[in-house]
């Protein structure tokens, strides 16, 4: 399997190196694992930083087109190079990306087509809206007729969203709760699936 872990950035320069370091590099049952960084036509120093991390998959936007167009533009240059999974993270290190094997479980296991990560989410309960999308990273198989659905729809992060939703057959919710990951507390995470 191949997984691209796309990070869309706007001038995360100071940050994106973090991000970068704490994605895992080795993730059971994965064969590949490649870094996409999109840059949201940065001004300072952002796709300097990725290269120098060893980032080779890069997107550049010469003027800033926006987190949807970043995001679109993200899947479509990973399908194209073969992503069997997209998980989507962001360079501004808000994530914890060392959670990232946990996303990806619900789908080497075959129990999820989607799943979607809630870091804000303040209790267990069932967590599954468009609205909510641009906040939260997300994981899905990379079929084509996502990618062209998505495309073809709506305007922002919410219409790049909803098909790729409707499109999940199985999805999978993993609930961060409460732990802050830059200051190393633990995280628990909560599951729920549809």
């Amino acid at each position: 399997m191949k997984v691209f872990v796309q990070i869309p950035c706007f001038n995360e320069e100071t940050t994106l190196p973090t991000v970068l370091e704490s994605i895992p590099r080795a993730i059971g049952g994965v064969d590949e694992l490649e870094i996409l960084v999109i840059d949201d036509g940065s001004t300072d120093g952002t796709v300097r930083a990725a290269r120098a991390c060893g980032v080779t998959h890069i997107v550049r936007h010469t003027k800033t087109r926006g987190l949807a167009r970043s995001f679109r533009d993200g899947v479509d240059y990973a399908l194209a190079h073969g992503a069997d999974v997209v998980v989507n993270t962001d360079g501004d290190n808000q994530y914890p990306q060392e959670r990232i094997p946990d996303l990806l479980t619900p789908i080497l296991q075959g129990r999820a087509d989607i799943v979607i990560a809630d870091r804000q989410n303040q209790g267990h309960r069932a967590f599954f809206t468009v609205q909510k999308a641009h906040a939260i990273p997300w994981i899905g198989h990379g079929q084509p007729r996502r990618r062209n659905a998505a495309a073809g729809r709506g305007l922002g992060v919410q219409g790049l969203f909803a098909p790729i939703f409707d499109a999940a057959q199985r999805r999978h919710e993993i609930f961060l709760l409460h732990g802050d990951h830059r200051s190393g507390r633990a995280t628990s995470a909560c599951e729920s699936s549809r």
